[in-house]
């Protein structure tokens, strides 16, 4: 059962990261799925950009998370971002400043925001950068770790689309971003911690 291993260790598979893996995995979905659906009650998302086991767990613990994240406030940036990127087409270009300006605007609503203030703007990098290392956005210029360094830095990105897929299907609800924000209702699975392989 070695072929369902990538998806597995790995959050997805992106075709346009890696193509000759996504092709792979994907003639192989019959020799695993039937598996994977009814012993381990994983949903298998097969999709035209990505392929995806939805390793939802019963329950909470305390390894699960994103590793790169530091803070409870890098959650809370993921998730305005993924608000902003929701009202954005794919392949839709827009400014690194443009998002800034949103994610400023959402945040005061819960802190106190100052991009001066050096671990704010870590926060800041750290959600980018695991954006870009999933596939959500596309640099086509610049670089969002000099952000970290000061302000003022510009990027220019492309939304890839896949930020709507970032938090499941919703058990099938059809919910928006903001909407799962507040309420989602998903199907629980029977299963233990080996089942739950953390969020990253």
């Amino acid at each position: 059962m070695s072929e369902i291993t990538p998806l597995v260790e790995q959050y997805w598979i992106c075709r346009e990261q890696n193509r000759e893996l996504y092709n792979k995995v994907k003639r192989d979905i019959p020799r695993f799925q039937k598996f994977a659906r009814e012993q381990l009650g994983w949903k298998l998302l097969n999709h035209e950009q990505f392929l995806k086991l939805e390793k939802i767990p019963a329950h909470a613990e305390s390894f699960m998370g994103i590793q790169e994240f530091q803070e409870i406030r890098d959650y809370v940036i993921l998730c305005i971002v993924l608000m902003f990127l929701e009202d954005k087409e794919e392949q839709e270009q827009f400014l690194l400043s443009e998002l800034i300006d949103y994610v400023g605007m959402q945040l005061r609503k819960w802190m106190e925001v100052d991009w001066n203030s050096f671990s704010q703007r870590k926060s800041l990098v750290r959600v980018l950068q695991y954006g870009e290392n999933l596939g959500m956005l596309r640099v086509y210029e610049g670089n969002s770790q000099l952000l970290s360094q000061e302000m003022g830095q510009e990027v220019l990105y492309e939304n890839t689309g896949l930020s709507r897929h970032v938090l499941g299907d919703g058990g099938g609800c059809g919910c928006s971003v903001s909407e799962k924000s507040e309420a989602v209702d998903r199907k629980k699975y029977e299963g233990t911690v080996w089942r739950t392989p953390g969020y990253s």
